[in-house]
């Protein structure tokens, strides 16, 4: 039995690889919702850490399977680094228009402190060659997650950053077309669409400037999905 599993050693590694890309992404969700709780929190919410926003707990946020689950399926389908569920922030309890774009900023901010974090790691430390793909498609995802969750479309960060601004009238016709436009975002960006793929081309172009290898990438995403290998 246990010859029979070495044999398998590759699938080991991409076995490694899930873990390590998982684990890391789940992480990098919750310090997303947690910056969005922080932030509220010093601008005013205090109900943020009555329900357990400041906990790092990604659980506490507001829908675990939202939250956790379906961001990590559509990594595992080999997609885009999809945001979680937000936390919920009692936005009468923030007194400014700013206040309420840099809570929107501030999720996006913590993928790219990640981003710095994993670059600086990818470029300086001495990594096993093993971890070489998982590291680089978790950078790959911060910088995915970053351009997509800044796109001002009603859902997402952008829009949240811009939201305050936004003349009553506008923001109630958004509203009533939310469910349109959150269709029309499903398929414009999760089909082989002109916009998925101008998208995509635009998260490459980002990461070749900061150094990130799209071989390693396209690697990690292959061995991640250890099982089609068995």
């Amino acid at each position: 039995m246990t010859l029979a599993l070495l044999g398998h050693w590759p699938q080991w590694d991409g076995f490694i690889t899930f873990l390590t890309v998982t684990c890391g992404w789940i992480i990098s969700l919750a310090l997303h919702e947690f910056s969005h709780a922080y932030t509220a929190y010093r601008h005013g919410d205090l109900s943020v850490e009555e329900k357990g926003y400041l906990t790092l707990n990604p659980l506490l946020y507001t829908h675990p399977f939202l939250s956790i689950v379906v961001p990590v399926l559509f990594l595992l389908m080999g997609g885009i680094g999809l945001p979680g569920g937000a936390v919920y922030i009692n936005t009468q309890a923030i007194k400014s228009r700013k206040a309420l774009s840099l809570i929107s900023l501030a999720g996006p901010a913590a993928n790219a402190l990640v981003a710095i974090v994993l670059l600086t790691v990818l470029h300086f430390a001495p990594i096993p060659p093993l971890f070489l793909p998982s590291i680089s498609l978790l950078l790959f995802l911060q910088i995915s997650a970053i351009l997509f969750n800044m796109l001002p479309i009603p859902g997402l960060d952008g829009f949240g950053f811009i939201q305050p601004w936004l003349p009553p009238a506008l923001l109630t016709r958004f509203k009533d077309l939310t469910g349109i436009i959150v269709l029309a975002m499903m398929y414009a960006f999760f089909t082989d669409s002109f916009i998925s793929r101008a998208f995509w081309e635009v998260v490459i172009f980002f990461s070749d400037v900061i150094g990130i290898n799209i071989d390693w990438v396209r690697k990690g995403f292959s061995m991640m999905r250890f099982w089609e290998l068995w």
